[in-house]
């Protein structure tokens, strides 16, 4: 019921035209979208380790477009590892967003690796998010430098 996209590369163009270019392709997806009850989720990276060349760095935007389309099947998935190395400010990003969140993903930073070996207090993320109601899901992006069973382990403590 849920699908991530990536918006695409930059293309050179004015932001601008590239941005009603997304808006505009996401509001002729919305009607299918809604019609099978699919949430189609555009997510921000970074491009300053992971994906150079990436047109949508920021959630900010990101948001902007989904209240543009103006469709609740179209959201944003906010994964908080690119948002920490693109933007920071994590927890008011998510908490003042939440009606145009759809999922959450995580990593620590630096690395990629679990969540407690960044500069990332999860447990401090998660606390604010759970007490601002977010109910979804947060999935896991990282490589593991532990042994896999125990790093779900503990990030299954960090997110309770």
């Amino acid at each position: 019921k849920r699908i991530i996209t990536q918006v695409g590369n930059d293309t050179g163009k004015d932001r601008y035209i590239q941005h009603k270019s997304i808006v505009d392709g996401l509001c002729a997806a919305a009607p299918m979208l809604e019609q099978y009850g699919i949430t189609l989720m555009i997510e921000p990276l970074n491009t300053l380790f992971d994906y150079k060349g990436y047109y949508l760095t920021s959630s900010a935007e990101a948001f902007e477009i989904v209240k543009e389309v103006g469709s609740p099947f179209i959201k944003v998935i906010f994964d908080i590892y690119h948002q920490q190395i693109t933007e920071g400010n994590i927890i008011p990003n998510i908490v003042n967003n939440l009606p145009y969140i759809a999922h959450l993903h995580c990593a620590g930073h630096p690395g990629r690796h679990e969540l407690q070996y960044g500069e990332t207090d999860y447990r401090v993320v998660f606390d604010a998010i759970d007490k601002a109601g977010y109910k979804g899901a947060c999935g896991l992006e990282y490589s593991p430098l532990m042994n896999p069973d125990e790093s779900l382990i503990k990030a299954r403590e960090l997110y309770g």
